[in-house]
C-alpha cells in the first residue's frame, strides 16, 4: 500500500510540473499591436503571433494601427491602460514612438518587437536589415555589370529604412558607375497603386532603353507597383526590379520574368518566436535581447521552391 501511495504521489508531482506552465500561460494576457495589416509581411507576423499565443492558452488583445503612426501610438496607450503581462509590437518608428515606449517600460510591462529595433525592447525578433540590404544591393550591382541608372523607392524615418538604404549606399560608393537618377518616397496605405503611378510617370519621362536600368525598393510593395507599370509599358525584361520581403505577389512577378529578385523573410517564424518570447518574459524568464531569423535571396532560379509556402 505504501508503495502504491508513493507511486501516486510521484505521478501527481509529474502532472503538477506538466500542468503548471500551461495553467500559468492560460492566466496571461498579452497585447499584440501592429502598425498596420495592409501588407503581407505585417499580416503574417501579426497573425502568427496571435495564433501562437492562443495555442499556448494566452488571452490576446490584438490591435491594428491601420498604417497610421498616431493610431499605432494610441493603440499602445490603450494597451498600457489595460496592463497586460507583455506587449508585442509589430513594426514602428523609433523617435515618434519613444514617449509611449518609455511609459510602457516604466510600467514594468515586457516589450517584444518584431523588426523594430529600439532601446525600449526587451527582445527584438527580426531578420538582419543590414544583411538583406547588402544582399539585394550587391545582386542589383552584379546584374547591371556595376554600372547603370537606378530608381529608388525609399522614405526615411524608421531604423529598417535607414539600415537598408545605408547598405545600398555602400554599394553605390563602391561602384561609381551606378547612380540614382530618381528617388521616390512611398506612401502607406495605398503603397502599390501610388508606386505604380509614380513609375508610370518616370517611364514616360525616360522612354529610352538605358534611361532606367533598375528599380531598388526598400521593401516589396513599392517595387510590385513599379513592376506593374513596367509590364504595362511593355518594358519587362529591360529594367531590373529588386525588393525585400518575399511577398507572394513579388514571387509571382519573378516567376513571370517581370521582377528580378527579392529577399525572402519568414514573418511567420518572426511572429511565432515573438509570441514564445513574450510568454517567457511574462513568466519572469530571460530571453535574448535580439533573435535573428535567416533569409534567402529569391531569383528565377529558385522561386518555384518558395511559391505557395
Amino acid at each position: 500500500m505504501r508503495k502504491l501511495t508513493t507511486i501516486a504521489v510521484a505521478i501527481l508531482a509529474i502532472l503538477a510540473l506538466a500542468i503548471g506552465p500551461v495553467a500559468a500561460q492560460q492566466n496571461l494576457t498579452i497585447g499584440v499591436a501592429a502598425i498596420g495589416l495592409e501588407h503581407h509581411w505585417d499580416i503574417t507576423a501579426f497573425n502568427s503571433a496571435v495564433s501562437k499565443l492562443k495555442s499556448m492558452g494566452v488571452t490576446v488583445i490584438g490591435l491594428d494601427g491601420e498604417r497610421q503612426t498616431q493610431k499605432h501610438i494610441a493603440n499602445l496607450e490603450t494597451l498600457l491602460q489595460m496592463k497586460p503581462d507583455a506587449i508585442i509590437i509589430v513594426l514602428g518608428y523609433s523617435d515618434i514612438m519613444d514617449p509611449v515606449m518609455a511609459k510602457i517600460k516604466d510600467a514594468g510591462i515586457p516589450i517584444i518587437t518584431c523588426d523594430f529595433p529600439t532601446p525600449y525592447s526587451d527582445c527584438n525578433v527580426a531578420s538582419s536589415n543590414q544583411q538583406m540590404g547588402s544582399m539585394i544591393a550587391e545582386k542589383l550591382a552584379e546584374d547591371l555589370g556595376y554600372e547603370g541608372n537606378i530608381v529608388s523607392f525609399f522614405r526615411p524615418g524608421s531604423p529598417i529604412a535607414e539600415a537598408r538604404r545605408a547598405e545600398l549606399q555602400k554599394v553605390l560608393d563602391k561602384y561609381p558607375g551606378l547612380k540614382i537618377v530618381a528617388e521616390q518616397p512611398y506612401i502607406t496605405p495605398g503603397t502599390v497603386p501610388d508606386a505604380m503611378a509614380k513609375m508610370e510617370s518616370l517611364l514616360i519621362a525616360n522612354p529610352r532603353k538605358g534611361d532606367i536600368d533598375a528599380v531598388w525598393s526598400l521593401f516589396d510593395m513599392p517595387v510590385i507597383g513599379a513592376a506593374m507599370a513596367v509590364e504595362a509599358a511593355g518594358r519587362a525584361g529591360q529594367i531590373g526590379l529588386y525588393g525585400i520581403d518575399g511577398d507572394p505577389q513579388a514571387l509571382d512577378l519573378i516567376k513571370r520574368g517581370v521582377m528580378t529578385a527579392t529577399i525572402m523573410q519568414s514573418p511567420d517564424k518572426i511572429g511565432e518566436i515573438a509570441a514564445e518570447s513574450a510568454v517567457k518574459l511574462a513568466q519572469g524568464e530571460s530571453v535574448p535581447k535580439e533573435i535573428m531569423v535567416d533569409v534567402t535571396l529569391i531569383t528565377i532560379d529558385n522561386v518555384d521552391q518558395f511559391i505557395g509556402k
